[in-house]
């Protein structure tokens, strides 16, 4: 108890370094300057016999702890916290710090059960033994608002809200979770960036608001954005908070889409939109672009794989025996684009799996499943994505989503090539019937009017229209009922500690090079110690600069967590990734 009360207190009290005194500077340039001067001018041996060596040495000894004390002290390029950020990181290694199998973990108890008497919260009932201390929720939200920006503290962050209801209950009951959010989406902006965990952490996160409902309301109709600075794609403005995490999820998605293939990935972002499409209002324009480039993008790999498909039956039907199997491999490494793709196996494994193989690693009928199991998931996103629009285009929330209905009556070609296939035609229909409505309404608008239209002449006449809608009904009215009762929600399965363990300690790492961590004498595991040793083998060539980095790769090794459709009792696994970074 102690212990995480003090540590705690760091984290929120966020003391700044100290700066150092004047005596310090003096002493410090002094000692450099000696070491400046007294060092030989040339790179020859000082009095003939290895001096240079020497100096060499004596001058990394005497800088050495200044290099120490700035990283602790902190330096001009910013205000530094070490204090809160080595409590953070002290407080997550003890709170995950689960080694043996049905061996409790007091700190993750103390974490789990702490509470705010001033929020009207009463502790929890802990295990037996177990203290339950009080903190200020309100302190600690403004704490994680300002650090949240950094991974350290975004793991901290989905520790205690995951861990914790009553703390989960105190953020979503605030009215400025932009304070908190933002600094996450800006994290995520950066998605092609991040390592794999790091973007897990963070669409955890997101998905953990949006279980509750009465977020995803408040998100999109009450909590309006004037700018997104970092956003620099496009200026943001008048955005609502809704409308900004479905822009930042569909850029995730679109770039898991084009340059991963990470399923998990998917999976949570999937499971975000779809809490929070039901109370879709007011979407801003650029999100409405987002949606629809993404069914597009979605639409043409699936066109395309599903010909490729379609190519290499022709193929194998029309050819027989060794030689026209031949034919057909080399036809295939013709036609494909050879990227590679990955794909979610049986063990949950991400493999990269390149589609025009035919031979060497994969036969023809391995590859053939390999191909159907991608052509699966492609169809599962569509629809979720066609669900999704169902939702924003609902007779209840029409007329608040014309932006939407604008960017679909832009490219309403996208939906075409989706009729035939019966996986999607019900929900292509549903929409259909809406963009036909108004397209017809745009349609005998422009009999009477000359020239060109501007924008908001288009969407005068979409808002006079939306009077005349009474809803498709049918399949149109079914998908977003569906989509309204449909909750996803996050659970940590029974082992975290294949994923935490690993990415805690390498985050450690990464906020401590003054401790001067030997990867080579890191043991997390003793099982996978044999493992380990042959990761950091390989990942020795890179130098100083990538000492570490085997410690992060193992942070991807294994995640464990699950994404369950609560109102429908089923459960979609959702694993974090096996690969290591590249």
């Amino acid at each position: 108890g102690p212990l995480v009360s003090a540590l705690l207190r760091n984290c929120v009290a966020r003391l700044k370094a100290p700066q150092p005194t004047a005596d310090a500077l003096r002493a410090a340039a002094e000692a450099r300057q000696r070491t400046v001067g007294a060092a030989p001018a040339s790179g020859g041996d000082a009095e003939g016999g290895g001096g240079g060596l020497v100096w060499s040495i004596a001058g990394a000894l005497v800088r050495l702890p200044w290099s120490i004390l700035s990283l602790i002290l902190g330096s001009s390029g910013g205000d530094a916290y070490p204090l809160a950020e080595r409590s953070a990181a002290l407080l997550l290694v003890l709170a995950h710090n689960f080694r043996s199998h049905g061996a409790s973990n007091p700190y993750h108890r103390i974490l789990g059960t702490m509470f705010d008497a001033s929020f009207g919260a009463e502790p929890l009932q802990g295990s037996k033994g177990t203290v339950a201390i009080e903190v200020s929720f309100e302190r600690l939200y403004f704490s994680f608002a300002a650090s949240s920006e950094a991974p350290l503290g975004t793991a901290l962050l989905y520790t205690l809200l995951h861990g914790n209801p009553m703390l989960m209950d105190y953020v979503l009951s605030r009215t400025d979770l932009d304070t908190l959010l933002l600094p996450l989406m800006r994290q995520l902006y950066a998605v092609d960036r991040l390592r794999p965990n790091q973007r897990y952490i963070l669409l955890i996160v997101l998905l953990l608001v949006t279980q509750d409902a009465s977020f995803s309301e408040t998100a999109h109709k009450r909590v309006l954005l004037s700018s997104v600075p970092w956003f620099k794609e496009r200026i943001l403005t008048d955005i609502s908070l809704g409308s900004l995490m479905f822009v930042m999820l569909l850029r995730a998605i679109q770039f898991n889409l084009t340059k991963l293939q990470d399923a998990h990935l998917h999976r949570y972002a999937f499971a975000a939109l779809v809490n929070l499409a039901p109370h879709c209002e007011q979407m801003h324009p650029y999100a409405a672009q987002r949606m629809v480039t993404v069914l597009d993008v979605l639409a043409r790999k699936y066109a395309r794989l599903q010909k490729r498909m379609e190519a290499a039956a022709a193929a194998a039907d029309g050819h027989g025996g060794a030689a026209g199997g031949a034919g057909a491999g080399g036809a295939g490494g013709a036609g494909g684009d050879g990227h590679a793709v990955g794909i979610v196996m049986g063990d949950g494994e991400l493999k990269d799996v390149d589609l025009t193989l035919t031979s060497g690693g994969m036969t023809a009928a391995e590859l053939a499943d390999t191909r159907a199991m991608l052509l699966d998931q492609y169809a599962e996103y569509l629809r979720i994505i066609l669900e999704i629009l169902h939702a924003c285009v609902a007779p209840r929330v029409l007329s608040h989503n014309l932006n939407l209905v604008y960017a679909l009556l832009h490219k309403r070609a996208v939906l075409e090539p989706l009729r035939t296939n019966a996986r999607f035609v019900d929900l292509v229909d549903g929409l259909r019937e809406v963009l036909n409505h108004f397209g017809a309404a745009l349609d005998a608008e422009g009999e009477k009017r000359d020239g060109a239209w501007a924008e908001e002449d288009v969407k005068g006449v979409l808002l006079v229209a939306c009077r005349s809608w009474r809803g498709g009904g049918g399949a149109s009215q079914s998908a977003a009922d569906n989509l309204a009762d449909l909750r996803f929600s996050y659970v940590e399965e029974a082992s975290p500690e294949d994923f935490f363990v690993p990415y805690v300690w390498s985050l450690v790492v990464e906020q401590t090079p003054d401790l001067l961590w030997d990867p080579r004498r890191t043991l997390l595991f003793p099982l996978s110690d044999a493992g380990l040793r042959e990761d950091l083998d390989d990942g020795d060539a890179g130098g100083a600069a990538s000492a570490a980095e085997p410690t992060a790769a193992a942070a991807a090794a294994a995640a464990a967590a699950s994404v369950s459709a609560a109102a429908t009792s089923t459960s979609t696994t959702a694993a974090a990734s096996k690969a290591a970074e590249p």
